[in-house]
């Protein structure tokens, strides 16, 4: 009795830990994009946008914990999270926030974010690392993503973590184009998706 008592008590002490390293790497991540992106990064963004940014950097940071990546990953992986929809601060506002179905051109409107968060991005010289995650962080495994249509090995790890994070994101929140699913039914969609990282998914189901 009184060990498991000391393992509940030892999990959440560890668990205390991780968030205050992974809030602290959010900070440090923050600082960066402050110190680069000379604009008002959160009202570029808008608040919609930031808060998605915000929460898909949390996730992603707990499936990079399990992981076990150093620092400086970390960090680049925070900084992608957080700047992965910067191209979306030059997309128009009203398709983004479209309640009908959207159209052919409207989507592919929309799916020039990646590039123009590419674009912005190497004009600031962010790492390599931080730009690949923002350029391409919808594509996917088997090759049905965008803009590239990269397969397997040639999408990094980092940008396939943030990549889990971003739908798992989407799919338990709030959109004016659809009401967020349960974390049950969102896991069960990507658990499906032979795009996605499974390896994360199952992190990712682990955490939640």
């Amino acid at each position: 009795m009184i060990f498991w008592i000391l393992t509940d008590i030892l999990k959440m002490i560890m668990l205390r830990r991780c968030k205050l390293c992974m809030k602290n790497i959010k900070d440090i991540a923050l600082n960066i994009i402050k110190d680069k992106y000379t604009k008002d990064f959160q009202y570029s963004l808008g608040e919609d946008v930031f808060e998605h940014c915000s929460r898909t950097c949390d996730i992603a940071l707990q499936i990079a914990e399990v992981y076990g990546f150093n620092l400086q990953q970390k960090i680049d992986l925070a900084v992608g999270a957080l700047l992965h929809d910067i191209g979306k601060s030059y997309v128009n506002q009203d398709v983004l926030n479209k309640a009908k179905k959207l159209t052919q051109d409207d989507r592919t409107l929309i799916e020039c974010h990646p590039q123009y968060g590419f674009w912005v991005l190497k004009q600031l010289d962010f790492n390599r690392t931080v730009v690949d995650i923002v350029y391409h962080h919808h594509e996917r495994l088997d090759g049905s993503g965008y803009p590239q249509k990269l397969r397997g090995h040639k999408i990094d790890i980092l940008t396939q973590i943030v990549s889990v994070a971003d739908v798992y994101e989407a799919l338990t929140a709030d959109r004016v184009y659809h009401k967020k699913r349960s974390k049950e039914e969102a896991l069960k969609i990507m658990k499906s998706d032979k795009g996605l990282n499974q390896v994360a998914v199952d992190i990712l189901t682990e955490c939640c």
